[in-house]
């Protein structure tokens, strides 16, 4: 691959890469037969970034919820085995949801699959929780009839519907425990990689360090 006019230590150069490894930096390089070309138009070229940042106690719960969305749930047959499959007793937590499994859901919907138990499912994007109507009873919606965030449809009935309400629903379901970490650090500890560090010093050709490709400006490249 071959970035062209990338901005590099205040510099606008050409970067080839091949194998996954810098291999040439100049003002100008002309590009190979059958080399793929990016045009990086003065954007900065970083070394890549590495997303530090975890929703912890987030992902620890979805390990222990029922899968709801693609790929473990992929159509509506399949979210009603899962709900009636479900033989715990108590809060059914479900996350995941995509409306290209069974569509758009709300109380009564989920209540022709699962009216025993009080359910919450959160869909994909993270913003919206639907309760079934023992859910909703539970929680007290219809007490709450100014409270933003939960629908209600034109007749003025609760739908199940909670959006952005992350927050509230924690405080009303205080009493239930936070999820186990255990298991998820044990997992994500034996799965951490070293993390690559893209480097440069001035070019010494004599020196031991000195094992990355040397710039056009003088500078030494290289990953550790």
């Amino acid at each position: 691959m071959l970035i062209v006019a990338a901005e590099l230590t205040g510099e606008l150069v050409d970067v080839r890469c091949s194998g996954g490894v810098i291999t040439e930096i100049a003002a100008q390089l002309p590009a190979k037969a059958d080399e793929f070309v990016l045009k990086a138009r003065g954007g900065a070229l970083l070394p890549g970034l590495h997303d530090h940042h975890i929703h912890l106690f987030a992902q620890a719960a979805a390990d222990v919820s029922l899968h709801c969305g693609p790929p473990q749930v992929a159509d509506r047959p399949q979210l009603q085995q899962a709900l009636q499959q479900s033989a715990d007793s108590g809060w059914l937590r479900g996350v995941g949801y995509h409306e290209s499994v069974a569509g758009e859901l709300d109380r009564w919907a989920l209540d022709q699959w699962q009216s025993e138990r009080p359910l919450r499912i959160q869909h994909r994007s993270g913003k919206m929780w639907i309760l079934n109507t023992l859910a909703t009873q539970l929680l007290g919606l219809d007490d709450h009839p100014k409270q933003p965030g939960i629908e209600r449809n034109a007749q003025g009935q609760v739908t199940g519907r909670l959006f952005r309400m992350d927050p509230w629903l924690r405080g009303k379901l205080a009493q239930q425990s936070a999820p186990e970490l255990a298991p998820l650090s044990r997992r994500r500890s034996v799965s951490l990689m070293p993390v690559p560090v893209i480097r440069r010093r001035k070019w010494n050709s004599s020196a031991s360090w000195c094992r990355g490709v040397k710039s056009s400006s003088g500078w030494c490249y290289w990953v550790i």
